[in-house]
């Protein structure tokens, strides 16, 4: 693995997604192929404050609260 590719994979494991761009410079990500990233987020974690919506999606904040949110908004 190249050295770009360990900085990448290292930040994905730290910061998970989508944190981990907020701390690997551009250039370091552009060095790294992108089925070697995509690999590499298939299984990372989701990062704090963010949620994976049933699509695949993030949003940011929980899911279940805006959901709350929604049902209050309709009674």
């Amino acid at each position: 693995m190249s050295d770009a590719a360990a900085q990448v994979a290292a930040a994905i494991e730290t910061h998970g997604v989508p944190k981990w761009v907020t701390v690997v410079p551009m250039s370091v990500r552009r060095q790294v192929a992108a089925e070697t990233k995509r690999q590499l987020l298939a299984t990372a974690r989701v990062s704090e404050g963010w949620s994976r919506q049933s699509d695949g999606r993030l949003v940011f904040g929980r899911l279940d609260a805006r959901e709350t949110l929604r049902q209050w908004a309709t009674q």
